[in-house]
């Protein structure tokens, strides 16, 4: 007659929405870290392409051509 008591049956099933919230938490904090790499990978293109139409010089035209 060793049965649970429904109070152990809610204490294990707490940890494991803790264990579960700890993973999410995790996952999420990884996420976020890709989602910075990729916006400072774009913003770094945008600066070159920036940078390469700044430096583009348009050749004028004189009278002579």
């Amino acid at each position: 007659m060793s049965e649970k008591k429904p109070i152990d049956d809610v204490k294990e099933i707490i940890e494991i929405v803790k264990e579960n919230i700890e993973d999410i938490k995790s996952d999420i904090k990884l996420i976020k870290q890709y989602i910075r790499k990729i916006e400072i990978r774009k913003e770094i293109e945008e600066q070159e392409a920036q940078r390469q139409e700044n430096e583009y010089v348009i050749e004028k035209k004189g009278w002579w051509w």
